[in-house]
């Protein structure tokens, strides 16, 4: 099965303190995956969201790490929508900064789509 590209959306609102942690435990969950994209979309913060994001960006200094920057809170599904339009992924998943959903359920279902591609083929 050749390698699918799986882009993560992570729309964030006042989400500053929980930037870096969310993508330390998807690095700790994906490793350094090239084939495993971020687009983080700041969804108008009052908080230094924003400046969070631009700090991993630079951090992990790697292109597959993206950022969007709302002018003002257009919501949720805005968020959503803009991280759609920007998907290239085979699979895309939405997931929120404040490590509610962990990344490792992903990993999960990436594993179970492997598991069952690989019976299909």
């Amino acid at each position: 099965m050749t390698q699918k590209r799986v882009l993560l959306i992570i729309p964030a609102y006042n989400e500053e303190k929980n930037i870096e942690p969310f993508m330390e435990c998807c690095i700790e969950t994906f490793g350094n995956n090239k084939n495993i994209e971020y687009i983080f979309i700041n969804d108008g913060s009052k908080d230094n969201t924003f400046s969070e994001i631009k700090k991993i960006i630079e951090k992990y200094n790697t292109e597959n790490i993206f950022g969007i920057n709302f002018s003002r809170n257009f919501g949720k599904e805005a968020a959503i929508l803009a991280g759609l339009k920007k998907s290239k992924g085979t699979y895309t998943v939405l997931i929120d900064a404040d490590l509610q959903q962990h990344p490792k359920y992903v990993k999960k279902c990436l594993n179970i789509l492997k598991s069952m591609m690989n019976t299909i083929a």
